[in-house]
């Protein structure tokens, strides 16, 4: 079993607490053999999300398939991690490890992070804007006209 893509890698990375989410992975069987019925994933070590294994398709040399698992995200914030493997109907790993990493952080961070992703232009390099004489003041006074200046004192 090979691990194609875990296409939402980083959609749950900060995620609310006790919040229902699906996480997915796309595999294949890289091997020479069919799958027999009865395969499976489960959560080999680490937080299982409340999850229980999924069962595979019998898939034939070279085919892929999306697993969906749904989970839940743990009631406290911190950092989260499982590692998922496909079993034989025995229960042998075979395969890529497939791994869930959560990032449980309360409701007013997660709005937080989303307000400070639109200030990506802070601290940037303001653009150039061209320079405007002011209008009240004399046009001897500005630096383009410093050699016309009278001399100080006498404005």
């Amino acid at each position: 079993m090979a691990l194609v893509s875990d296409p939402d890698a980083s959609e749950t990375e900060n995620i609310e607490p006790n919040t229902q989410f699906q996480k997915a992975w796309h595999i294949s069987n890289s091997g020479t053999e069919s799958w027999p019925v009865g395969c499976y994933i489960q959560c080999s070590d680490g937080d299982t999300f409340g999850a229980e294994r999924v069962y595979l398709p019998a898939l034939q040399p070279g085919q892929s398939t999306y697993v969906i698992v749904a989970m839940q995200s743990p009631p406290m914030p911190g950092i989260y991690q499982s590692k998922w493997r496909a079993c034989t109907p025995a229960g042998s790993y075979f395969g890529d490890p497939m791994w869930v990493i959560l990032t449980v952080v309360e409701q007013g961070t997660i709005e937080l992070t989303e307000q400070l992703s639109h200030f990506s232009e802070l601290g940037a390099i303001p653009p150039l804007v061209p320079q405007v004489p002011n209008p009240f003041i004399p046009h001897y006074i500005h630096r383009e006209n410093k050699d016309s200046a009278p001399p100080d004192g006498q404005f």
